[in-house]
Formats: C-alpha cells, structure tokens, sequence
C-alpha cells in the first residue's frame, strides 16, 4: 500500500463519517420540529381548555 492508497483510505473514512454524522444531524432535526409541534399544540389545547389562562394583570416579567 503506497502513500496515496492510505490517504485515500483515510479521506473515504472521514467522509464516511461525516456522512453519518450530517444523517444523524438531520434525524435529530427532523425530531426537535416533531416536539415542537406537539408543544404548540398541547400549549393550544390547554388555552382553548382553559386551563392556561391570561393574567388579569397583564404580562410579567422576570425580575433582574
């Protein structure tokens, strides 16, 4: 195996793995959107429900 072949080999690894790790990148992705889906629609359910409701007082915030 000349110097060449064993560059190569070691070029077709990392781009292997980097392959795996864009897939997994857009796995996770496409799982994050998924929850927040489900947050905002379980927000929603539970404002329409009533059981989240307005403060009279108006908004809040945090203190410094």
């Amino acid at each position: 195996m000349d110097s060449n072949d064993l560059w190569q080999n070691h070029v077709d690894g990392l781009t292997k793995q980097v392959a795996f790790l864009l897939q997994k990148t857009h796995d996770l992705e496409n799982r994050l959107e998924y929850y927040e889906e489900v947050f905002v629609t379980l927000l929603k359910a539970l404002k329409e429900g009533g059981i989240i409701i307005d403060d009279s007082e108006g908004q809040h915030s945090m203190p410094s």
